[in-house]
């Protein structure tokens, strides 16, 4: 009898080390399947993703390397590995994804120029940012900061805005790209 208990016990701490790497496949694949509305998001949720793929995966995947007993180094490096290749895997996906939208859906509109600031930092590139509204119907939408590079714009300029007509919040400023 005693023998069965320790089996049992042995199977259920197998069993506990699959757990994490359950959890790791699951965000791992939410990552690269979060809707739009959340990679476009002028909100809050627009942390998702960062917190994913900097934080949260990263963690989880350093632990459960260090459960199976790989080392404390190996463990960190294959963690970094981690965000470098899922932020480059990310940025191609969705860069290929938004020429296809832009491609397929694009439609311009005029939108004006409601934010200038010039941004630096010790870590940061500095330069000058704009944000756009423009509006889909009734409906006003606002750009991401973009860069004038050339610092040619002011506020209340008309650019032209390209967006996604079946989802305007993916939006460029078309007349920084020109």
């Amino acid at each position: 009898m005693a023998k069965m208990t320790r089996q049992k016990r042995v199977v259920h701490s197998n069993m506990g080390k699959f757990i994490p790497v359950i959890c790791l496949i699951l965000l791992i694949t939410i990552l690269f399947c979060l809707p739009k509305e959340i990679l476009y998001s002028h909100g809050e949720e627009r942390w998702i993703p960062f917190m994913l793929t900097f934080i949260i995966i990263p963690f989880l995947l350093y632990k459960t390397l260090i459960s199976f007993g790989v080392s404390g180094d190996y463990s960190i490096i294959v963690a970094a590995l981690f965000v470098f290749i899922s932020t480059v895997g990310l940025v191609l996906i969705l860069g290929n994804e938004e020429k296809t939208a832009f491609a397929e859906y694009g439609t311009e509109a005029k939108g004006v120029v409601y934010r200038k600031w010039y941004s630096s930092g010790r870590h940061t590139k500095s330069e000058w940012l704009i944000r756009c509204h423009f509006y889909v119907g009734n409906k006003q939408y606002t750009t991401f900061s973009e860069s004038d590079k050339e610092n040619k714009y002011k506020i209340g300029d008309t650019l032209i805005i390209l967006y996604n007509r079946t989802f305007p919040e993916q939006c460029v400023i078309q007349s920084l790209r020109e």
